[in-house]
């Protein structure tokens, strides 16, 4: 990192800017080294906060959210306070993101005892009926595993309602399967670099969030429209094109009338 800051520096000096120019540029807090040390210390600020607010277990929901609501607007250059925003999503997405936690935790038992149960079955029985039931919970673990990558995400972007949250998060993960498994992935891989070198805890967090926002920005502009006041419209594909016809027809009336 001490080698890329000083060779920015040497670039900066032999460039055609000028001395005066070139001390400007350098400490130009709007420069893109600046911007991306900025995005990196907020990375940092924002483990430490995930980590300290999922030691009660029962906060991970709303914490996860809160990270979520704060990389999807750094990755479209709207960050504010990172603290504030943080706080903020923390705050509104409580009760939900506890609910969603709580329901995802139960699949996540109630699957994995009828994975071991049906297992079991496989060892005393291994007829074709009972293999089939097996690789159809293990289908279907693999959908939820998915859908769990999009449920805080869509509660962070998305004003719905708990059932909504849950029902577009499953569409959008089949729907939008390559970039569901992708994502699933960078979380993989932030977890192996974690238990490899357990110090990585507090950098890949954000990061891997940060990453996945980036996926997550490209397939939720697919599900986000604005009314004339800029307001967020948002739902299911056939709910939005409804809404959004709903708008045009209000829309050219309003203009008939003013004519």
């Amino acid at each position: 990192m001490h080698f890329l800051f000083f060779f920015y520096i040497i670039c900066l000096l032999y460039s055609e800017k000028g001395e005066e120019q070139t001390m400007n540029a350098l400490f130009n807090l709007d420069n893109g080294f600046f911007r991306f040390m900025g995005k990196v210390c907020d990375m940092i600020l924002l483990d430490i906060l995930v980590l300290i607010l999922c030691l009660p277990v029962v906060t991970i929901g709303p914490a996860l959210t809160a990270l979520f609501y704060v990389t999807m607007k750094i990755v479209r250059d709207e960050e504010g306070y990172v603290f504030k925003g943080f706080f903020k999503s923390f705050k509104q997405n409580f009760v939900q993101g506890f609910l969603l936690e709580f329901i995802v935790a139960a699949a996540a038992l109630i699957l994995y005892f009828d994975i071991g149960v049906v297992n079991n079955w496989m060892t005393e029985d291994n007829s074709l009926l009972i293999r089939l039931l097996f690789f159809a919970l293990i289908g279907f673990a693999l959908i939820c595993t998915v859908t769990v990558v999009y449920i805080f995400p869509v509660l962070a972007k998305f004003d719905n309602p708990t059932k909504k949250v849950l029902v577009n998060s499953v569409m959008m993960a089949v729907k939008h399967l390559p970039n569901s498994v992708l994502m699933v992935v960078v979380i993989v891989a932030a977890g192996v670099s974690v238990y490899i070198y357990p110090i990585m805890i507090f950098f890949v967090i954000g990061l891997a969030a940060f990453i996945n926002s980036f996926i997550l920005r490209r397939i939720f502009d697919n599900y986000i429209k604005v009314d004339s006041e800029g307001r967020i419209l948002s739902g299911e594909t056939n709910e939005i094109a409804a809404t959004e016809d709903a708008a045009e027809t209000i829309s050219n009336a309003e203009k008939e009338t003013d004519a």
